[in-house]
C-alpha cells in the first residue's frame, strides 16, 4: 500500500528542532529565565517567581507598588525593557523598596522612584523615604529619586528621620550617575511634646556602610526639624547627605541648593541645630572617611535662627578628603558658610577653591581642624600658616556664580595653579565636566593628562571644573587661508611659500 508523505523544508526543520532545544534548555534549572512584566502585573511575584540568573524586566509606565527583596539570596538585575521610560510610585504611606539580609548583590537600573512616605514606628523613628538596604551589596545606575518623604511626627519625647529618600545600614551602596531632586527628611512635634528631634540625611542616610557615589547630582533635597507651639532641642544636618561611621567615595558629583533648617513657629525657647546644608559627616568610632574628588558644592544653606555651622560640609569627629573640588556661594546662619571640621576632625584639602560662601562669621569659607595640601584658592579665610601655594583672599572669576556657572573664566587666577601630581596619584585624569584636566600643545595627537606631557607640578588648574579654551572657529571656505573671504592670489602665495617637504 502506497503512503502519501509531504516533504518539509530542512530549514524548517532545524528552526523547530532549535525552538524545541531551546525550550528544553530554558526549563531546565538553572537556565536563563527573564521575567517581563508590565505596571498591571506585581513586582513582588516577579521577585518571588524568578530564577537565575534574576532579571526582571519592566516595560513602559507607572508602577503603582512596593516590594521587599529579603534575605532571598538571589542576585537580582531590575530594570525596564530597553527604550522605556519606568517609574516606580509607592503606596499611600509607604516606602518603594526594602532590600534587606539577601546575602548576593541587587542591581537597579533606569528607573525614577517617587512619591515614597513611610508611616512612622511606634518609638517615633523612620528611615528611607522611597527606600532601605539592609546588610546588602546593592547598586543604582542611571535612576532618579524624587520627591521622597521620610518624618516622624508622633507624640514621643524622642524622634529620629533618617534618609528622606535613601537609608542604608551595614551595606555597600554604589549610586552611578543617580540624581535626588526635591526629597525630605523631616522631625516635628505635636503641640506640648518637648523632647528631641533629629533629621538626618535630606536625599540619603548611610551608617557602617560602604558608599560610592559617582557622577551624581542632588539638587533642592532638605533635612528639616519642625516645631509648633512646643520647646524642643532639634538637629537638622546634611540636606543631603548624612554619613555615620562610613566610608565614602565621592567622585564627580553635585551638591546643589540643599537645605538643613529650623522651621519652627511660636517655638521661641526651642534650640535648633542646622548642620552641614550639603553634607554631614560623622564617624567617632571608626574614624571611617569621606573623600570626595571633581565635585562641586554650591548654593547650599544650614539655616537656623539658633545656631548654624556649615552651609557646604560639616565634619564631625570625622576624617576625610576634599580634592580638586569646588565650595561656592554656600551660607550659614552663623558660622563658616563653606566647610568646617571640628576640633577632634582631620581633613585634607588640595586644589579646592572655597569662594563667595557667606555666615555671620568673619572667615565664611572654611574653618576648624582642617589641613591644607596647598594649591587651593580661599577667598576668605583666617587659618594661620598656610603653604604659600595657597591663594588668600583671591576671587576665582568664574564664569557666571549668579547663574550657577562655576567654570572658571579666561583671566581667572586658579588657571594653572593646582598641584599635578596629587591628581596623578588619585587617577583623576578628567574634571566634572568629563574634560581632560590638562591640554596639550595643538597638534598634539590625544590630549590628556600624563607624565610626560606635563610641564611641571603646576599645570592642573584649581577647582572642579578645568579651563577649556575655546576652539578655533571653523572656515566655511578652507581653502581661504588669508581669511578674507576670498580665494585668490595672496593664499596661492602662502602655500607656494611652505611648498617642499614638511618639517
Amino acid at each position: 500500500m502506497f503512503t502519501h508523505q509531504t516533504r518539509r523544508n530542512p530549514a524548517t526543520i532545524l528552526a523547530a528542532l532549535s525552538l524545541a532545544f531551546l525550550a528544553c534548555f530554558a526549563a531546565a534549572p538553572g537556565a536563563r529565565a527573564d521575567i517581563i512584566i508590565s505596571p498591571a502585573d506585581s513586582i513582588q511575584d516577579a521577585i518571588n517567581a524568578s530564577t537565575p540568573p534574576h532579571r526582571i524586566f519592566l516595560e513602559e509606565g507607572v508602577y503603582q507598588q512596593s516590594f521587599n527583596i529579603d534575605a532571598t539570596g538571589k542576585k537580582f538585575t531590575i530594570r525596564p525593557v530597553p527604550g522605556a521610560n519606568v517609574v516606580i510610585e509607592a503606596p499611600l504611606l509607604s516606602r518603594i523598596f526594602n532590600v534587606e539580609n539577601n546575602g548576593t548583590s541587587v542591581k537597579f537600573q533606569d528607573i525614577t522612584f517617587r512619591g515614597g512616605s513611610p508611616k512612622d514606628l511606634p518609638n517615633n523613628t523612620n528611615s528611607g523615604g522611597a527606600g532601605r538596604v539592609i546588610n546588602t551589596n546593592v547598586s543604582f545606575f542611571n535612576c532618579v529619586f524624587e520627591n521622597n518623604l521620610c518624618m516622624v511626627g508622633r507624640s514621643q519625647t524622642t524622634g529620629l528621620a533618617q534618609g528622606g529618600a535613601l537609608y542604608a545600614s551595614g551595606a555597600t551602596l554604589l549610586l552611578d550617575n543617580c540624581t535626588f531632586i526635591g526629597n525630605t527628611v523631616e522631625a516635628r512635634t505635636k503641640r506640648f511634646d518637648g523632647g528631641t528631634r533629629t533629621a538626618t540625611g535630606g536625599a540619603l542616610a548611610a551608617e557602617n556602610s560602604t558608599v560610592t557615589l559617582r557622577d551624581c547630582i542632588f539638587e533642592s533635597n532638605t533635612a528639616k526639624v519642625r516645631v509648633n507651639d512646643n520647646t524642643v532641642i532639634g538637629y537638622a544636618m546634611g540636606g543631603a547627605l548624612r554619613l555615620t561611621e562610613s566610608t565614602a567615595t565621592i567622585e564627580r558629583c553635585k551638591f546643589l541648593d540643599n537645605d538643613a533648617l529650623r522651621d519652627a513657629t511660636n517655638a521661641p525657647y526651642s534650640l535648633i541645630y542646622a548642620y552641614g546644608g550639603a553634607i554631614f559627616v560623622y564617624s567617632p568610632a571608626t574614624n571611617a572617611p569621606m573623600n570626595m574628588t571633581n565635585s562641586l558644592v554650591a548654593g547650599n544653606r544650614a539655616d537656623s535662627a539658633d545656631y548654624s555651622t556649615a552651609g557646604g560640609i560639616f565634619f564631625e569627629k570625622a576624617a576625610g578628603s576634599v580634592i580638586q573640588c569646588t565650595i561656592a556661594d554656600n551660607w550659614s546662619t552663623h558660622s563658616f558658610g563653606g566647610l568646617f571640621a571640628d576640633s577632634t576632625s582631620s581633613v585634607t584639602v588640595g586644589n579646592t577653591i572655597t569662594a563667595g560662601n557667606t555666615s555671620q562669621s568673619p572667615w565664611s569659607d572654611i574653618g576648624g581642624h582642617y589641613t591644607s595640601l596647598g594649591y587651593n584658592l580661599f577667598q576668605e579665610v583666617n587659618t594661620p600658616n598656610l603653604p604659600h601655594t595657597d591663594l588668600k583672599a583671591v576671587d576665582p572669576l568664574f564664569v557666571d556664580a549668579a547663574g550657577g556657572d562655576y567654570r572658571l573664566s579666561p583671566d581667572s587666577p586658579a588657571i594653572d595653579r593646582g598641584n599635578t601630581f596629587t591628581i596623578l596619584g588619585m587617577n583623576m585624569l578628567f574634571d566634572l565636566d568629563g574634560e581632560y584636566r590638562a591640554v596639550v600643545a595643538p597638534g598634539s595627537a590625544g590630549g590628556g593628562l600624563t607624565a610626560t606631557t606635563l610641564a611641571g607640578p603646576a599645570a592642573v588648574d584649581i577647582g572642579a571644573f578645568e579651563f577649556q579654551p575655546p576652539a578655533a572657529p571653523t572656515s566655511s571656505c578652507p581653502a581661504d587661508l588669508t581669511g578674507d573671504g576670498q580665494v585668490g592670489s595672496a593664499d596661492l602665495a602662502q602655500v607656494l611659500s611652505s611648498w617642499g617637504v614638511c618639517p
